[in-house]
């Protein structure tokens, strides 16, 4: 198994070199791929990283892939999470007669991994901050987490139990610590920031500017333009 995850790895490595003409089939392949377990994360997520910081275009790309490759041989059981997998229904409904009380912690857990490293690639990208590889990104980061949260309360609310319950008393602080990291970067809002001191030169449309806007607004509004001091003080004072 470890040398056939290896194997879809260099594939993948192949076609990055070709990214702007077969980005379609990337696409393709990658739909087909489910949290496939690799021990080595740290080293493929190295050796993907150094092809993605020479080819501006291919950042939301890396994040599909940090993505798909989330995980190791000791959570093998996330592989049959249906909150982890494509869903394979209609319009894309959640399956809710395969979820069951006991996926939502792993994959929240799961979940919020994916999302710090999509904020640590944003962040951690050596190129100049543009609308792409940081407004937009940032909008696109946190989708798993996104669909774990929307089912999860769902269910809270149309048919709660006590494991559900107990659930989202332990989930709400984690959360909420998990979205004031991230709004309070300091590093990933200076990204930001320099996105929006250059707004008026980007050539935007109405759409890209009032989401530049949102995001420059809502960090603010969080926390991350505050002193390191005043950032410990505020999340103190946020209640759990």
């Amino acid at each position: 198994m470890r040398q056939q995850n290896y194997k879809i790895v260099s594939v993948l490595f192949w076609l990055l070199q070709y990214c702007d003409k077969y980005t379609i089939l990337i696409l393709i392949f990658l739909k087909s791929i489910t949290y496939t377990n690799i021990c080595n994360f740290a080293q493929i997520i190295a050796r993907i990283k150094r092809y993605i910081m020479k080819k501006k275009r291919l950042l939301p790309f890396f994040l599909i892939v940090a993505t798909a490759f989330v995980g190791c041989e000791e959570k093998k059981q996330m592989t049959d999470n249906p909150l982890l997998l494509a869903y394979d229904t209609p319009f894309n409904v959640p399956p809710f007669d395969k979820i069951k009380d006991e996926h939502f912690k792993p994959a929240y857990e799961e979940a919020i991994k994916v999302h710090n490293l999509e904020i640590d690639t944003i962040v951690n990208n050596t190129e100049e901050p543009t609308f792409e590889n940081t407004i937009l990104a940032i909008e696109n980061a946190g989708s798993l987490l996104g669909n774990v949260s929307r089912v999860f309360d769902n269910l809270s609310k149309a048919n709660t139990n006590d494991s559900i319950n107990a659930l989202d008393k332990e989930m709400a602080p984690i959360l909420t610590g998990h979205y004031d990291e991230i709004s309070m970067n300091s590093k990933l809002f200076n990204r930001i920031k320099t996105v929006w001191d250059k707004k008026s030169s980007l050539g935007l449309d109405a759409e890209d500017l009032k989401l530049l806007e949102d995001t420059y607004k809502n960090f603010v509004r969080s926390g991350a333009n505050l002193k390191d001091g005043d950032k410990t003080k505020l999340k103190k004072s946020i209640p759990n």
